[in-house]
């Protein structure tokens, strides 16, 4: 199954999380193909801008050239399902969150994350570090 990268793991693999780090040489040494939700690249990128200098060229080349799976109207609708059944639950997640998860759910691919809040996505699967 493909895999897209969360936010957290693209914030990690820049500040040299060992578990980061060592599952980012792992995919690189197997020449998986990763993917980056439009909503990832938009978050890491706000941060990465707002730090800038260095922070910015680093972050700018971990997202170049990556496929971008884009939030499409099937996974706006299921984004809004998504996120309206968690609130009636009592267990909300941010709406960034539920999009991510939602572009995974549509193209199928596991999300690689480290937000233990992704579990809360019923049919998502989730891989950690």
């Amino acid at each position: 199954m493909a895999r897209c990268l969360d936010t957290s793991f693209l914030i990690d693999v820049l500040r040299g999380h060992p578990g980061a780090v060592a599952k980012a040489k792992l995919f690189d040494s197997e020449g998986e193909v990763l993917f980056l939700p439009a909503p990832v690249v938009a978050e890491f990128l706000d941060g990465a801008y707002h730090v800038g200098g260095s922070y910015l060229r680093e972050a700018l080349g971990l997202v170049g050239g990556r496929d971008v799976l884009p939030l499409d109207s099937e996974s706006g609708v299921l984004a809004g399902r998504l996120r309206a059944e968690l609130r009636r639950q009592g267990t909300p997640l941010p709406m960034l969150d539920v999009m991510i998860a939602a572009v995974c759910l549509t193209h199928h691919h596991v999300l690689v994350s480290r937000d233990a809040d992704f579990a809360r996505i019923p049919g998502l699967a989730v891989e950690s570090y």
